[in-house]
């Protein structure tokens, strides 16, 4: 058994590769020749030739006949592309993964990981200066990040805010602020409890909320900021903090919290889903994503949440497992009066 898969590094940086390009798109349009792709994309027709076999490879494309020719060297031959062939589309289960809106969408994830790749190439100058590069920090794909944190199935979604609510039982929350709330995938799953949301996050990114909510966004209310500066005034019944602490350092988590606090209602609780070094297998390697990701950021230990809960005037702390992924559900309330 080898320490590192050595194809799944390939098949994601092809994928990646093809969404980027717009390869993916293009197949997605209907049935195309390799000619044809290639003129559409403005590209190298040998690259592109290259590009289809390797996604019929991978289950992701399919063609009508086979290859121009048997040799794996001829088909990417210019001037084989440049002849009648055959007609490339997407697969079925490239349409449902690269493509097409639902819950086995990872399009936008793809992406996030192949520029997780890319960054940690850096490592050996992270590990001696502390810190990415400012020209690469700079070129972060921020509108990938975002949409990655909407995909996936609502199921784990859905079972953190059952955990939450239980927490908070009897009493029910009415209203919540989530906080760096990305596209909106858990201000949604909240509303469909009947619980009304207001969706913190960059003037940039709330954009890209409105547009991924569609018509579910008529039913939240919005607040384009930086909440880093601040947070509007409440009262909440709940805070919502998801992924948020393992991007900053101690001061500002803390910081964070406190002002959380302040717009509670009483005997209002905050939420917080993160890992938690002691609980979580993926802690010791999420923490170097961090070092390539952030300034100050990384996974924080039990004894730091408790400790910037307490500061925060929260009480009541509850740190539970979750079923789904490798990370943990923070919860504390503010006292009743």
């Amino acid at each position: 058994m080898t320490l590192v898969d050595r194809e799944q590094v390939e098949r994601l940086m092809v994928l990646a590769g093809a969404l980027r390009s717009g390869l993916v798109d293009v197949l997605a349009a209907g049935p195309v020749t390799a000619t044809a792709a290639t003129v559409a994309l403005q590209a190298n027709g040998r690259a592109v030739a290259v590009m289809l076999e390797a996604l019929v490879s991978l289950g992701v494309a399919e063609r009508d006949q086979p290859p121009p020719t048997s040799g794996a060297g001829s088909v990417a031959d210019a001037r084989e592309v440049a002849a009648p062939g055959p007609r490339y589309t997407l697969s079925a289960l490239g349409r449902q993964r690269l493509v097409d809106p639902g819950p086995e969408l990872e399009r936008n994830w793809l992406l996030h990981q192949s520029n997780k790749v890319r960054s940690l190439y850096e490592l050996p100058f992270i590990i001696t200066h502390g810190r990415q590069r400012a020209a690469l920090r700079a070129k972060k794909d921020q509108k990938a990040c975002a949409l990655t944190m909407g995909e996936g199935p609502s199921g784990p979604r859905d079972a953190v805010v059952d955990r939450i609510l239980g927490y908070m039982s009897p009493s029910r929350p009415r209203n919540l602020l989530d906080v760096g709330g990305a596209v909106g995938h858990m201000s949604a799953r909240f509303m469909a409890r009947g619980i009304r949301p207001t969706l913190l996050d960059m003037p940039e990114v709330i954009e890209l909320a409105r547009e991924k909510l569609g018509a579910v966004a008529a039913g939240m209310d919005f607040c384009a900021c930086d909440f880093l500066r601040e947070l509007p005034a409440g009262p909440y019944d709940l805070v919502f903090l998801g992924n948020i602490f393992h991007i900053y350092g101690p001061a500002r988590n803390r910081d964070l919290l406190v002002r959380a606090g302040r717009v509670l209602a009483p005997g209002g609780v905050v939420a917080a889903v993160d890992f938690v070094w002691e609980r979580s297998a993926r802690a010791a390697l999420f923490a170097v994503n961090m070092l390539q990701a952030t300034l100050e950021g990384g996974v924080w230990r039990e004894r730091d949440y408790r400790a910037w809960f307490a500061e925060a005037g929260l009480e009541d702390v509850d740190i539970q497992d979750l079923a789904h992924g490798s990370n943990q559900l923070l919860l504390a309330r503010s006292p009743l009066g």
